[in-house]
Formats: structure tokens, sequence, C-alpha cells
């Protein structure tokens, strides 16, 4: 996205504005698929690789007209908003959608619109509440509860006892038995060990802050979970804080009760 923009009655894009302030504000939102010239490469070196400068010339010059989407929008800054994106997505749905080299063995409940990928395997006693989404060859064990908004990624393993709610999974990722995900979002090739949980509320139930270096910010939601990047380790038995954020890569080692002594 490259700021706010004016058009005029032809649809045709009259000044572009980067990051507006005030009430110097365009009546569109720059943002989605461009369709240029093989000229504009030339303009793209030219401005020293701004797309801001570049697009200004194309403006200036033979002009850029512009495609109209009125319908949903959201612009994810935080990652919190990648569940209300997958949401907005989810309530599009129209049917289930089973593919016939899914696997879903017996006693697998399946409640609301559910769609799971080529190859997927679903085990004796889960439950699905949709809308939900179990990407292409990903693995829920027996007696996982996966609820609505849940959306995991082609590759991924949940073991047998996990309960995910309102949560984004990315592509092979591990979750370990007897654990809970909530409203939360796990990066690429994470790997959870068994029984660890995402608590999603205060204990007073009041909006949930996430710490962004030393500044905390306030999303006035009073129900959020972790967000882990990818490659990220959480070794067993741990419990993550509402609005805890976990670098990629980095290890969390697992959390015992009793240890060696």
């Amino acid at each position: 996205m490259f700021g706010n923009v004016f058009l005029n009655a032809r649809m045709e894009i009259t000044k572009i504005i980067e990051k507006p302030k005030g009430n110097n504000l365009g009546n569109y939102v720059l943002s989605g698929v461009f369709i240029l010239p093989a000229s504009f490469f030339d303009l793209l070196e030219s401005s020293g690789n701004s797309m801001e400068k570049a697009l200004k010339k194309v403006v200036a010059g033979e002009g850029l007209r512009a495609s109209m989407w009125e319908d949903e929008w959201l612009d994810v800054v935080y990652p919190w908003e990648i569940l209300t994106a997958n949401k907005m997505i989810m309530d599009s749905w129209q049917e289930t959608s089973i593919a016939k080299t899914a696997t879903l063995e017996a006693n697998v409940t399946l409640q609301g619109i559910v769609r799971v990928e080529a190859g997927a395997i679903i085990k004796s006693g889960a439950v699905l509440e949709g809308p939900c989404c179990i990407g292409e060859g990903s693995y829920i064990g027996n007696n996982s509860l996966v609820r609505s908004y849940t959306s995991v990624a082609k590759n991924c393993s949940v073991g047998s006892g996990v309960e995910l709610k309102n949560c984004v999974v990315m592509e092979n990722t591990q979750i370990g038995r007897l654990s809970f995900i909530g409203d939360s979002v796990l990066g690429e090739n994470v790997d959870m060990g068994a029984g660890c949980m995402t608590v999603n509320r205060n204990v007073d139930w009041k909006p949930i802050s996430v710490k962004n270096g030393k500044k905390p910010i306030a999303t006035g939601m009073t129900k959020l979970g972790a967000f882990l990047g990818d490659g990220v380790v959480v070794g067993a038995g741990n419990t993550l804080q509402p609005g805890t954020v976990i670098a990629p890569g980095k290890t969390i080692p697992a959390c015992y009760s009793v240890k060696h002594k």
C-alpha cells in the first residue's frame, strides 16, 4: 500500500499521497495489483527504486486508472489482525469441502462449514467445528477439538487431545498432545511440545496489551493468545501469558515442576 489517492469522475488517479496526515487525505486507498507497462522499470530505476516516486511519474505522464474494490478490506499491521483477516475469509465460505484423498477415521464429528484438503488425516474422536480448515497433508490426532475460525496450513501435526480455538497455524508446524492454542498465530516450522497452553485472557478480563520492544500496544481485545515467529521451539509444559510475542528462531526450554538434583 502506498497511501491515499484522489480520483476524478473517469476513475483516473490524479494524485498520490504517501502516509497522509491531518486533513490532507485522499478519498481512496491505493492497494492491490498493478498492471503497468514495461517502461515502468526504467521509471523505477530513475526514481531510485521508489515505487511512490515512479507511480507519481506515471500519473503525471501517461496516466494511471483505478479499479474499485468495495467489499471488505483490511490493512494487516499487527499480528492479531491476521485473526481478523482469517475470520473475514472464513465467513465468506458457503459449503463444506472434503478432498477425496483426505482420511477421516470413524467417530470424527463435523459441525458447520469445514474444509479438509488433500492427504489430510483426521483421527478417530476428533471434532471439527466450522468454519475451519485443515490443510493438505496435515494430521489431526485422536480426540482433538478444532474450534471455529481455526486455520491449519499444510503438513502440520496436531497431537491427540489438543484444542485449537480461533487460531492460524502456518505450514510445517507441530503441536504436542494435550495442548491448548487459542486466539493465537503460529508461524511456519514451529515446534510446540506436549502440554503447552496459550492463556488467552486476563483474570480481570481487562483488554490485553502486546509489547513492541518496551512499548505496550493496546489491542482493545479481551481474548488474545500468543504470536510465535517462524522456527520457534517451545518445550513441553510451558504456559504463555496473553499477548506473548516470541521472535523467530527462539527456543523456550521445557518447563518442569520437578528437576533432578
